[in-house]
């Protein structure tokens, strides 16, 4: 992953903006998840709090991946797994378009834009609708994504979410 640069928010104790950008690898997906828990940590956020916001990265850099970039859809002809043929289209020149995130967090809100460049677009279009009892094991990250997050935005190519600490969360 490669750091393109970061800044201190002005005016904001314990507030940055940080931008990174890496070519399409499934390895990465842990890493961001783990570059948001980090910085939530730092920030004294709480322990439930940082686990949501990170999950909600972790699915939206997945779906950025595997997804927008590697152009694997969610179903197959050949019955083969979304993780197989992910690591397959690994071994192309997809995996050189870049997935960019840029992270935003103050000690009151952790905010996530998450672009791609790819082109591909679900037959069904884009949902943040997650349904009860839903078990599937793939298409329900934007869904799940939308069930944490205070603030949901998405469109092909690109996904922003934020949440926000209330009063009476732990600090």
């Amino acid at each position: 992953m490669t750091f393109e640069g970061g800044r201190q928010l002005e005016g904001k104790e314990s507030s940055f903006e940080e931008t990174f950008s890496f070519e399409s690898r499934i390895k990465t997906i842990d890493a961001a998840e783990d570059l948001a828990r980090t910085h939530l940590q730092e920030l004294g956020w709480p322990e439930d709090k940082i686990e949501r916001f990170a999950l909600s990265v972790h699915e939206a850099v997945s779906n950025a991946v595997v997804h927008g970039n590697l152009g694997v859809s969610k179903t197959s002809p050949d019955d083969t797994s979304i993780s197989e043929r992910a690591l397959a289209a690994e071994k192309t020149e997809k995996s050189s378009k870049k997935v960019t995130i840029v992270f935003k967090f103050t000690k009151d809100r952790a905010e996530a834009e998450i672009i791609d460049e790819g082109d591909f677009l679900p037959a069904k279009g884009l949902s943040s609708e997650f349904r009860e009892g839903d078990i599937s094991t793939s298409g329900r990250g934007i869904g799940l994504i939308g069930l944490d997050m205070s603030e949901l935005e998405f469109s092909p190519g690109r996904i922003r979410f934020a949440l926000e600490r209330k009063d009476g969360d732990n600090f």
